[in-house]
C-alpha cells in the first residue's frame, strides 16, 4: 500500500472504531445535512434490490448469536417496533470465530416509503439494540434519517432519451440573441415545477454559461437574468443550447430538460461548425456504439499549411459538472478536411450530459472562430471506466501475488483535491462478502491514479470472484461511479509442512534446569506468512507462543520459556507449528513429542530459604523483630499461582522438638522470589528456640502439573540469644562539650548526643518523631552521633528507638537551637549638639546625640544586657539606646548567656549654657566669652535647644530680655547679633555700647 493510500472500510483492527462503544447504524453513501441528519435519496435505495444498505461497526464483546434489533421511529414513541431483527452468525466473524467483521444489513424500500411519507420534511431516529448471549444488553446512540421523495421536477415520460422529457422547456425573453440583446441583457424563466422546495438548486446551461439558482420561494417561477456582461462571455456560435435541471438537498435530481435552441447572431463571421461523425440524427453520441474506440470530430473548410487549429471540447456531465479540453494541430498539408479523434473515456465521462465542439483557426496571426456543434451523450455504461488490475495470469489474479496494482480509468473533470475511492469486494472461505475500501486525495490531476493491494487482500480469498470499482468525488461535486471490473482470484497452492525440531545441541529428553532449549520451524515456500509454535497440551495459565515472521532462510526459532519447561518437568508433550497468513491460520505441521526430566529434591540450582541480613549461619533470635524478613531468591520457573510451603524445624528452650509451619501451600503472587515479614507467631517460636541448638528452614514448591512438591536446598542456623536493654540518652552537648540540659536553649548548631543500649545492636535516632540515622552500639553498648539539619527556633525532641527485641524507646530529651547573638560592632559617633541649660519636660532628644543599636532580632539567648564602660560619657538603656552625656569616648558591651560583643562610641559637641550676670557692651561680652575655656557663640545652639526645651517663650528667663550673642561676625558692617527673647529671636543691631546680658556655650567632658 502506498504512503498516500489509506484504508476506509472496514475499520482497521484495534482502531477503536466500533470496539469500545455501540455506534448508531450509518447508511451507505448518505448525504450529511446541516442538522447532522443523514439524507437519503431515491437513487441510494434503488441501486440495490435489498433496499438501503447500512454498516454496523464491530462492538465490544461481539459474539456469535448476539441479537441485533434495528429501530426507525420518532423519539417520542415509547414502545417502538424494530424494522429489522436478526442474530449474528458465523458469517459475521473471521475463520477463528472470534474476530468480528463489519455487519451489513438493509432496510427495504417498502419500509422506508411507509416510514417517510411523500412530500414530508420529517426526520426519524435510527438506532440499534444489542442483546448479547451473556444477557448484557446495549443500545446505541440515535442518529437521524431523512428519506426525501419524490424527486423535484416532473417525471420523465420517455426514459429512452438522455434528457428528461417531462420537464417544461425554459422560456427565454428573446427568441434570437443578436448584438442588441447582448448589449441590453435578457431573462430565461423556468416555470414552477413539480415538488418545488426551498433549498432546491436549479441549474441553467445557456450556451457555454452555467448558472445556479437556490430556491427561496417554493411557489414562484425561477427567473435567470442574463446581463450584458454574461452574454458578452458567450463563445461565438450560431445557436445557443438552453437547458435546465434541478436537484434537491439530498441530491435527488430531475435530469436535464430538452434543449431550447436560440439562434445567436453576433457581429462576427463564424467558421463552419465541427461535425461529430458518430452522432445520430438527433445529435446524440451513443457511447455503446463506439465499442471502446474514439469518436471523430470532422472539420471542413479550407486549411493551409502552417494554419494552427485549436479545437475545444466543452460539456457538462450527468451531474452538471463542466468539462473542457483543447486539441491543438498545425496543418502540414493543404486540406479541405481535418480529423480530431476524441478519446473514449471523455465520451464515457459525460454519458447523460452534453458536449460542444468549437475551434479557432489562426492564420498569419489572425484568428477566426467556428460555429459550435452540440451533441448529447447516451450510454449504458457508468460515467467512469472500469479499473484495470495488474498483473493478471490468464485473466486471473494469482493467489500468491505479492502486490497487485489497480489503475483507475482516466476521468476528464478530475480536479485537485478530489477524493478517489477504490472498492475491492470478494468472498471469504464461508462465502461471506468481504469489502475493503481505500482512498486517495488527488494532488496532481495530470498523473495516473494507482492503488496497491498487498497479498493480505488476495491470498485469504483464493478461488473467489473479485469485483473492483472506483469512485471519484471532485471538491463540492457528486460522487461518480466506475464500471465494475469482474475478476477471479487464483486457486491456492498445496501446503507442505515439516514438524518442528530441537535446535542442536539439545536432545530429547530435556533437563528443565539446564540452558534454555529452542525449537526450529521451517517453511521453504514462505513469502509473507508467519508461524506460531503450538504446545499440546499447554498448561493452564501459559500464553501461546508468539506469531513471528520467518527469516531470510525461511526459518524461525522459538526459545522455550523457563517457567513452561519447569512446569512440564516429568511430562511428555507434543509440539507442532501453525502457518498464518493475514491473521488467519492456513495450515498446521505434523507433531513432535518432547519429554522433560523430573526435577529432584534439593537440586543445588535452586536457592535456599533465609532470613535477610543473617549471613554467617548464626542466628541471634533476640535481635529479631517484625521488620526482619524471610526470603527466597527468584527460582527457576517461578510464576504466580505456584503452591509454596515453608517449615521451621528446631528445639525449644525446654528441649522439646519444634515443627512450625510458616507457610502452608500458599499460592505465589509474583515472579520475583519471595519476601515475607516475620509474623508474631513465628517470632515467638524463634525467640523460644534453645540457645546453642540448630534450626532448619525447609522450603518446597509444587512446580509441575502433577506429582509432589520439590524441596529446595535446606537452610540451617546456629541459635544464639540477646540481652535486651532500653536505650538511654546520657548526654546532649554542644561543640565546646557544654551539656545542654533538657528543654534548654543553645546557640551551637553542632549538637552531639550520647547514650547506651544493648551491645552491638542497631538503634534508630528519632528527631521530632522522624528517623534521621541508624547507629550500631559498640562492645560497651555505647553510641554517639552529631545531629544534622537542626532548625532554628523550633523545639527539637530527640529519642532513640531500639532496632532489636521489642523496639523499646528511650526517654525523650529536648532543646531549642537559637541563632548566636549578633550585634553591629562598628564604631558609633554621636556628634549632635547637646546643650545643658535648665530642666525640661519635653521627651525629645538632641538631634544626632542618640542612636539605638540593639541585638539583631531572633539572635541570642535572653536575658540580653547592654552596659557602658563610662556612663558619664554615654549612657545605654535596656533596649540598646545610646545617649551622649559628656564629650569623650566609651565602649558599649552587649551580652547574652553565651557571648558578648563591644563597640566603640565617640561623643562630641556636648556644651553647658553660660549667661553673664550683668549687662555688657559688645566688646565686654566678647571679652567675657574669651575668659571661658572653649566657649563658643550661641548661634548654632539655639535650634537644638528649641528641639529639647521647646520654643523660647517657655524658657525660664525673663520675657522680652535682650542677650548679646558674643559673636565676632555674622552681621553686615558695624552691626552685631543680639537675641530678643520671645521677641524676634536673633537679629542685627547697631548699638554696640548698650549694656545687655551676654550668653554663650562651653564644652563639658566626662
Amino acid at each position: 500500500m502506498t504512503s498516500s493510500q489509506y484504508l476506509i472500510f472496514p475499520p482497521a483492527p484495534r482502531s477503536g472504531i466500533g470496539v469500545l462503544a455501540l455506534y448508531p447504524p450509518q447508511p451507505l453513501l448518505h448525504k450529511l445535512q446541516t442538522d447532522q441528519s443523514y439524507g437519503i435519496n431515491i437513487a441510494m435505495i434503488a441501486q440495490n434490490i435489498n433496499g438501503l444498505g447500512f454498516s454496523l461497526p464491530a462492538y465490544l464483546s461481539q459474539a456469535l448469536g448476539d441479537r441485533i434489533e434495528v429501530f426507525l421511529d420518532r423519539p417520542d414513541v415509547t414502545t417502538p417496533s424494530s424494522v429489522i431483527d436478526f442474530a449474528l452468525t458465523e458469517d459475521d466473524f473471521e475463520a477463528d470465530g472470534k474476530t468480528p467483521k463489519t455487519v451489513l444489513f438493509y432496510i427495504t424500500a417498502e419500509t422506508l416509503e411507509e416510514k417517510f411519507l411523500p412530500f414530508t420534511d420529517v426526520r426519524l431516529d435510527c438506532w440499534i439494540k444489542v442483546t448479547r448471549l451473556s444477557g448484557n444488553p446495549g443500545e446505541s446512540p440515535h442518529s437521524q434519517l431523512w428519506f426525501k421523495h419524490p424527486a423535484p421536477g416532473e417525471a420523465d415520460i420517455d426514459g429512452g432519451k438522455p434528457s428528461n422529457q417531462g420537464l417544461k422547456l425554459p422560456i427565454a425573453s428573446e427568441s434570437i440573441v443578436d448584438q442588441n440583446v447582448i448589449d441590453e441583457g435578457m431573462e430565461v424563466t423556468v416555470k414552477h415545477y413539480f415538488n418545488q422546495q426551498i433549498g432546491d438548486t436549479v441549474v441553467l446551461t445557456f450556451g457555454s454559461l452555467r448558472l445556479d439558482f437556490v430556491v427561496t420561494d417554493d411557489s414562484a417561477d425561477i427567473v435567470f437574468k442574463l446581463t450584458p456582461d454574461l452574454l458578452g462571455k458567450l463563445q461565438q456560435t450560431s445557436n445557443l443550447v438552453v437547458r435546465w435541471s434541478v436537484y434537491d438537498i439530498v441530491e435527488n435530481s430531475s435530469g436535464f430538460s430538452e434543449p431550447l435552441i436560440l439562434p445567436f447572431k453576433p457581429v462576427i463571421t463564424l467558421l463552419t461548425a465541427p461535425i461529430f461523425e458518430q452522432s445520430d440524427a438527433d445529435d446524440v453520441i451513443h457511447h455503446d456504439w463506439l465499442a471502446g474506440g474514439p469518436t471523430n470530430i470532422l472539420l471542413t473548410g479550407s486549411f493551409a499549411i502552417n494554419d494552427v487549429i485549436d479545437l475545444t471540447l466543452e460539456g457538462f456531465t450527468r451531474n452538471n459538472v463542466p468539462v473542457t479540453h483543447t486539441y491543438s494541430l498545425t496543418v502540414t498539408v493543404d486540406s479541405k478536411t481535418l480529423n480530431f479523434p476524441v478519446e473514449n473515456f471523455r465520451i464515457q465521462n459525460v454519458i447523460g450530459g452534453s458536449l460542444r465542439a468549437t475551434y479557432i483557426l489562426t492564420r498569419a496571426g489572425q484568428s477566426k472562430l467556428s460555429k459550435p456543434a452540440d451533441v448529447t451523450v447516451a450510454g449504458k455504461s457508468l460515467p467512469l471506466g472500469a479499473p484495470e488490475v495488474t498483473p493478471l495470469v490468464e485473466g486471473e489474479l494469482a493467489v500468491d501475488t505479492a502486490k497487485a496494482f489497480i489503475n483507475v480509468a482516466s476521468f476528464w473533470p478530475l480536479k485537485q483535491g478530489a477524493e478517489v475511492k477504490l472498492h475491492w469486494q470478494t468472498t471469504d472461505i464461508n462465502g461471506k462478502l468481504v469489502r475493503f475500501t481505500w482512498g486517495q486525495l488527488v494532488t496532481d490531476p495530470s498523473k495516473p491514479i494507482v492503488f496497491e493491494a498487498e497479498n493480505e487482500y488476495i491470498k485469504p480469498y483464493a478461488s473467489a470472484r473479485l469485483a473492483v470499482q472506483a469512485t471519484i468525488t471532485n471538491p463540492g461535486e457528486s460522487e461518480v461511479f466506475s464500471d465494475i471490473a469482474q475478476l477471479k482470484i487464483g486457486d491456492p497452492k498445496e501446503l507442505v509442512l515439516t514438524p518442528p525440531s530441537l535446535v542442536s545441541p539439545f536432545t530429547n529428553p530435556l533437563d528443565p534446569l539446564a540452558a534454555l532449549p529452542s525449537m526450529l520451524v521451517e517453511y521453504l515456500d514462505a513469502k509473507t506468512e508467519k508461524v506460531r509454535l503450538v504446545c499440546t497440551p499447554l498448561p493452564l495459565g501459559f500464553d501461546r507462543f508468539p506469531l513471528v515472521d520467518l527469516d531470510s532462510a525461511k526459518q524461525a526459532r522459538f526459545t522455550f520459556d523457563r517457567r513452561l519447561i519447569v512446569a512440564l518437568h516429568g511430562e511428555t508433550v507434543r509440539f507442532k507449528f501453525n502457518l498464518n497468513q493475514d491473521g488467519k491460520k492456513i495450515g498446521s505441521s505434523p507433531e513432535t513429542e518432547i519429554s522433560f526430566k523430573l526435577i529432584a529434591d534439593q537440586d543445588p540450582r535452586f536457592p535456599r530459604p533465609r532470613i535477610i541480613g543473617i549471613d554467617n549461619a548464626i542466628l541471634d533470635v533476640k535481635k529479631l523483630t517484625s521488620a526482619d524478613k524471610l526470603a527466597v531468591n527468584l527460582w527457576h520457573g517461578q510464576r504466580p499461582g505456584q503452591s509454596m510451603t515453608l517449615v521451621l524445624i528446631g528445639i525449644d528452650s525446654k528441649d522439646n522438638p519444634v515443627r512450625h509451619v510458616i507457610m502452608n501451600a500458599e499460592a505465589s503472587v509474583t515472579s520475583a522470589g519471595l519476601i515475607r515479614e516475620l509474623s508474631t507467631p513465628t517470632l515467638e517460636v524463634l525467640k523460644n528456640l534453645k540457645s546453642g541448638s540448630t534450626a532448619t528452614l525447609i522450603f518446597s514448591v509444587r512446580l509441575g502439573l502433577r506429582g509432589n512438591p520439590v524441596e529446595f536446598p535446606h537452610q540451617t542456623y546456629q541459635i544464639e540469644s540477646l540481652v535486651e536493654l532500653q536505650p538511654v540518652i546520657t548526654l546532649i552537648k554542644d561543640s565546646q562539650n557544654r551539656e545542654i540540659p533538657h528543654s534548654d536553649l543553645t546557640v551551637d548548631p553542632n549538637v552531639t548526643i550520647e547514650g547506651t543500649a544493648s551491645v552491638e545492636q542497631q538503634v534508630e535516632v528519632l528527631v521530632n518523631g522522624k528517623s534521621i540515622e541508624t547507629l550500631t552500639t559498640d562492645k560497651d553498648g555505647k553510641f554517639s552521633t552529631l545531629l544534622k539539619g537542626l532548625v532554628v527556633d523550633v523545639l527539637t525532641v530527640v529519642q532513640i528507638r531500639a532496632l532489636y527485641g521489642d523496639g523499646l524507646l528511650s526517654p525523650l530529651r529536648s532543646f531549642t537551637l537559637r541563632k548566636a547573638l549578633q550585634v553591629n560592632n562598628s564604631a558609633m559617633a554621636l556628634s549632635g549638639l547637646r546643650v545643658y541649660a535648665w530642666r525640661h519636660t519635653h521627651s525629645a532628644d538632641f538631634p544626632n546625640n542618640t542612636q539605638i543599636r540593639a541585638a539583631v532580632p531572633s539572635t541570642g539567648v535572653h536575658p540580653i544586657t547592654y552596659r557602658s564602660s563610662n556612663p558619664n560619657v554615654a549612657y545605654v538603656d535596656g533596649n540598646g539606646k545610646v545617649t551622649g552625656i559628656r564629650n569623650g569616648n566609651t565602649y558599649i558591651t552587649v551580652q547574652d548567656r553565651f557571648s558578648s560583643f563591644s563597640y566603640y562610641v565617640s561623643v562630641t559637641n556636648v556644651y553647658q549654657l553660660a549667661i553673664g550676670g550683668y549687662g555688657m557692651t559688645h566688646q565686654e561680652a566678647l571679652n567675657w566669652r574669651y575668659s571661658i575655656p572653649g566657649a563658643e557663640p550661641m548661634s548654632r545652639a539655639l535650634h537644638a535647644m528649641q528641639v529639647v526645651y521647646g520654643p523660647d517663650p517657655y524658657w525660664p528667663i525673663a520675657a522680652g530680655g535682650i542677650y548679646r550673642m558674643c559673636d565676632e561676625s555674622g552681621c553686615p558692617g558695624n552691626l552685631r547679633a543680639i537675641y530678643g527673647h520671645a521677641n524676634g529671636g536673633i537679629y542685627c543691631h547697631s548699638d554696640l555700647n548698650a549694656r545687655w546680658a551676654p550668653w554663650c556655650i562651653y564644652p563639658i567632658y566626662g
